[in-house]
């Protein structure tokens, strides 16, 4: 409930930034304007599908203080936009040199409200599961999406792990039905 001054020339570029390879990177959102994280009715110029060969899984990991845990987004997930400066984790794959995180003009999108972390409302007309669990101070969540075409076993944009880079000692997860490495699920379709 305040203003807030920034300096310096808006971006008005595609940006690009080096991350480390097969590690929680920490990345933000570099323009003025919402981007597009994961719009399924644009699925060209959404954050996940243009760094699809750049990152270990089409996933985004962002911290909700208002139940004291990281919430994960990735393709299956309502339409949700990046607010200008917001940061947020990503995991690249193993590759054997630095790798390019994009950010591109066609990501921008226009939104109506001033928050960060905005999840568009949108009916959803798939059968869905959320897990919830609470010790009293922290909730943890799980989602399964029933989506047409997805499978029992891993499918990168669709199926996501638990962020890593946090105390999971508490959380709720699901497993993969087929060909499962062991991987602990925040979401599975």
């Amino acid at each position: 409930a305040q203003n807030f001054s920034f300096t310096g020339s808006l971006n008005q570029n595609n940006v690009s930034f080096t991350l480390n390879t097969n590690v929680f990177n920490f990345t933000g959102n570099p323009f003025p304007t919402y981007i597009s994280a994961n719009d399924n009715a644009d699925n060209v110029n959404n954050f996940l599908k243009i760094n699809t060969t750049v990152f270990s899984e089409q996933t985004i990991w962002f911290w909700d203080q208002s139940i004291n845990s990281y919430i994960t987004i990735n393709q299956a997930s309502q339409a949700t936009y990046i607010a200008p400066t917001q940061g947020f984790f990503v995991k690249t794959k193993v590759i054997n040199f630095e790798e390019q995180t994009h950010f591109t003009q066609s990501m921008q999108s226009h939104q109506s409200n001033d928050i960060f972390f905005r999840n568009s409302r949108a009916s959803i007309s798939r059968p869905e599961i959320k897990l919830s669990l609470s010790d009293g101070s922290t909730i943890k969540t799980s989602d399964i999406f029933y989506i047409t075409n997805t499978t029992t076993g891993w499918d990168n944009g669709y199926d996501s792990t638990l962020f890593g880079g946090g105390d999971n000692s508490f959380a709720v997860y699901t497993h993969l039905v087929s060909d499962s490495q062991g991987q602990d699920l925040a979401i599975q379709s």
